[in-house]
């Protein structure tokens, strides 16, 4: 069973907080847990869909206990 978790890229600084929409509810954003370049953003989706939707290597992994 795979834990909830967030990918990012350690070595960037947190961008501003910012809020989206989630199915229509506004949510926030941490920024520590967001910071990912788009280049690493696009390798990692590559990673993620061509093996069987596993967590890709491109990102650090923070696991939610």
């Amino acid at each position: 069973m795979m834990r909830s978790a967030w990918g990012y890229e350690p070595d960037l600084e947190p961008g501003p907080a910012f809020t989206f929409d989630y199915a229509g509810m506004p949510t926030d954003a941490w920024p520590d847990r967001t910071r990912v370049t788009n280049a690493t953003a696009r390798q990692a989706a590559r990673q993620f869909l061509t093996n069987d939707g596993q967590r890709p290597q491109a990102l650090a992994w923070e696991t939610v206990e």
